[in-house]
């Protein structure tokens, strides 16, 4: 299990220097870019975490890969992750960088479920409601779940706004069985 303190320890160090360096949004750019890049393929991470490669070998690779693409403060970040034996926290310290950068932006990232994938329309929609909502910009983190049939499920600040028919049906279900017959 890893601790998601250690990784933000890590982010608010690499949040602050890239701050400090004007950089913020380009190295969250960065890191958004090795994400999807780790979400495609494991391997990169699996190499890199193997106790049977060589460090140097690791840290070789790192900057072959990110050495010319990404800001250096990703690469730094990359090899003080192998040199402690932590890379394995590095998709926590990208979404603790992330929770960082869009708190000091008042970003609030909404969670929204739907049965099918929504519209750049509906998004746009939805985005405007929540801001109305909450009073600040929102990310939307689009999940799509057959599951819930229709409507949409939103979790955002720590609250659930379920409009799903799957929610609707199950509440519908629990009137009907607390009707008594006579």
């Amino acid at each position: 299990m890893i601790d998601k303190s250690v990784a933000k320890r890590y982010a608010q160090a690499l949040f602050g220097a890239a701050e400090k360096a004007g950089r913020a949004d380009p190295v969250l750019r960065d890191l958004e870019s090795v994400e999807k890049l780790i979400e495609r393929d494991s391997s990169l991470l699996r190499f890199l975490s193997s106790p049977q490669e060589l460090d140097e070998r690791k840290e070789a690779l790192v900057e072959k890969l990110f050495g010319d693409r990404a800001d250096p403060l990703i690469v730094r970040l990359f090899l003080l992750l192998l040199r402690k034996g932590r890379i394995l926290h590095l998709r926590d310290v990208i979404a603790a960088y992330r929770a960082l950068l869009e708190e000091e932006r008042g970003i609030v990232a909404a969670r929204v479920v739907s049965a099918v994938a929504l519209s750049d329309e509906e998004n746009r929609r939805l985005r405007d409601e929540l801001r109305r909502i909450s009073e600040k910009e929102i990310r939307i983190e689009a999940v799509v779940d057959p599951k819930i049939i229709g409507g949409l499920v939103v979790m955002m600040e720590g609250r659930i706004y379920d409009r799903s028919v799957r929610h609707e049906l199950e509440r519908l279900r629990e009137e009907l069985f607390a009707v008594r017959v006579h």
